[in-house]
C-alpha cells in the first residue's frame, strides 16, 4: 500500500523478506509502502514482469514464514481455493470458492499467459493476494475480478512466481526468450508454417511442417497452448521440444535466445494489465 495508491495485498515466500504481490496499473514503485506485524516498511523492487506485473519485492530486516508454492497444474476444474487477503481496513479476509477453468482468452485476445479463472469475487485492495488449494500451498495470484461478470475473477498461475525468480537470478530481470517459430492462427493444429532465420528453433532442427506436442513438461494440443508454453521459458537455459514429423516422434532440445523486443504483443484491456499474445488477426504469428 502507499500514500495516494491503491491498496493490495502479498505474501511472502521465504524467511528471508522476499514478498510476491501484483502492482496496480496506477501502482508507484516509488511511493510503495508494505505494512506488516504493526511496522511499515519500504520495499525494494527486485524484478516486475511487464506484462503481467507480477513483482518480486525484498523487506530487509524480515524474518516472515514464507507460504509454500504448488503448481497450479496440479489442480483440476472444480477444486476448492481460498483467497487470502490481510488490509488494514478490513483485517484478515478468506474467501473461499473454486478454481473454475482456465483463461487462454480475454475478450477474443489471445494472452501470453494463461489465467486461472474463479468462482468467487474479489473485492478492492485483493490484488496480489494468494490463492491457496486446501493444503494452504500457493496456486495462483489474485488478479481482481476483471468482467462485470458477478461472482468470477481471475488469477495469475504460480508458476509465475517461479518464472519471474528464475529470470531474475539469471539475468537481472524479467527477460523475455525467443524460439523464432511461426504458427498458423486459428487452427487446432500447432504446425510450423515457418522459421526465422538463425533463430534456436532452426537451429535446434526443427522444421516447417512440424507439429508441436510438447515444450518442455507442458502438452500443446493448440496454437494458443504454444504461446503460453513459451511465456515461460528462461533465455539460454535449454528445453525438450517434440513434434510430430510426419508418422515420426522427434524431440528436440532448444535454447532460447534472449529478446529484445516484443512488439506484437498487445495488452488486453483490464486492471490491473493482462498480458496479451498478439492481436490474433492475421493467419500466421510468431510464438515468443
Amino acid at each position: 500500500t502507499g500514500e495516494g495508491t491503491e491498496v493490495g495485498c502479498g505474501f511472502f515466500v521465504d524467511n528471508e523478506g522476499t514478498f510476491i504481490t501484483v502492482l496496480s496499473t496506477s501502482g508507484d514503485t516509488v511511493q510503495m509502502k508494505v505494512h506488516y506485524g504493526g511496522r511499515e516498511f519500504l520495499p525494494k523492487l527486485l524484478t516486475m514482469d511487464p506484462y503481467t506485473r507480477l513483482a518480486v519485492m525484498k523487506l530487509d530486516g524480515v524474518k516472515a514464514p514464507g507460504l509454500e508454492i504448488t503448481p497450479s497444474r496440479s489442480m483440476e476444474i472444480g477444486d476448492f481455493i481460498v483467497a487470502v487477503a490481510e488490509t488494514r481496513e478490513e483485517g484478515n479476509r478468506c474467501t473461499i470458492g473454486r478454481l473454475a477453468g482456465r483463461e487462454k482468452y480475454f475478450d477474443g485476445v489471445p494472452l501470453a499467459a494463461t489465467l486461472l479463472r474463479l468462482n468467487l469475487t474479489a473485492k478492492a485492495g485483493c490484488f496480489g493476494a494468494p490463492v491457496v488449494n486446501l493444503e494452504g500451498k500457493v496456486a495462483g495470484i489474485v488478479l481482481l475480478s476483471v468482467t462485470a461478470e458477478e461472482g468470477v475473477s481471475y488469477a495469475l498461475p504460480s508458476e509465475l512466481i517461479e518464472k519471474v525468480r528464475r529470470d531474475y537470478e539469471k539475468h537481472g530481470r524479467v527477460q523475455p526468450s525467443w524460439l523464432g517459430v511461426g504458427l498458423a492462427q486459428g487452427t487446432t493444429t500447432p504446425s510450423i508454417v515457418s522459421l526465422s532465420d538463425d533463430s534456436p528453433a532452426k537451429q535446434a532442427g526443427l522444421l516447417p511442417g512440424d507439429v508441436i506436442r510438447s515444450i518442455g513438461r507442458r502438452q500443446i494440443q493448440e496454437y494458443q497452448d504454444v504461446v503460453d508454453a513459451c511465456y515461460y521459458l528462461t533465455a539460454g537455459e535449454a528445453v525438450p521440444i517434440r513434434v510430430m514429423r510426419g508418422l515420426e516422434d522427434v524431440e528436440v532440445e532448444v535454447i532460447p535466445s534472449i529478446r529484445a523486443e516484443r512488439s506484437e504483443l498487445q495488452v488486453a484491456p483490464a486492471e490491473p494489465d493482462l498480458p496479451g499474445a498478439g492481436e490474433g488477426e492475421g493467419p500466421e504469428a510468431e510464438a515468443p
